[in-house]
């Protein structure tokens, strides 16, 4: 599955307008390291610099880029800059997301990050990964697709609020709780 685009805008901080070239694709192995680069940037974003323990391997095992993969835990698109020029090719975003279930209505879809590295925002690149995680997810059943945003971060409570998204916390009194592998050791030491 890809998805090509191009668009116009302002690229750096360069005063001039410029035409970029991508395309949405699904990753490949070789593109892992750049979107660890990513998970970091984002992390850094995010106001979360120590957060991200991912290596290669968890990627290259976790989503089923080697042979010896048990299942694919997640999916992943990356927007790649300039496809057909080799020496000037450039991962610029990328999403992981996964499946999920929900027993009132089944099959659902979870963006766990898209990013789009800042010197490419606005210039469709984030709404090119956006809608082919919602059409990968509408060509796999999934009956709704669900995504966590940081209550401060304004530019993509917009954006998903443009696109249809309904923030569950204040419309519904959803919370999201999580519990970190420590955590869960130690409820397990209690239930023993």
């Amino acid at each position: 599955m890809t998805m090509s685009a191009s668009k116009s805008g302002k690229i750096s901080n360069k005063n001039k307008m410029q035409c970029i070239r991508f395309i949405v694709r699904k990753t490949q192995s070789q593109d892992l390291e750049s979107i660890l680069d990513m998970i970091q940037e984002l992390a850094d974003y995010e106001k979360m610099s120590v957060g991200p323990k991912l290596k290669k391997e968890h990627l290259l095992k976790d989503g089923a880029f080697e042979n010896d993969s048990d299942m694919q835990f997640f999916h992943s698109f990356v927007a790649e800059m300039n496809p057909n020029d080799p020496s000037n090719r450039k991962i610029i975003g990328y999403t992981i997301a996964f499946f999920s279930y929900s027993s009132s209505i089944g099959k659902c879809y979870f963006i766990e990050d898209i990013y789009v590295k800042p010197e490419y925002r606005k210039l469709g690149v984030g709404h090119s990964l956006f809608k082919i995680n919602v059409q990968y997810a509408f060509d796999n059943n999934c009956k709704q697709l669900n995504l966590h945003v940081l209550d401060w971060n304004k530019p993509a409570i917009s954006f998903y609020q443009k696109n249809g998204g309904i923030d569950w916390t204040n419309e519904r009194g959803v919370e999201f709780h999580r519990f970190d592998s420590e955590t869960m050791r130690n409820l397990l030491k209690i239930s023993s």
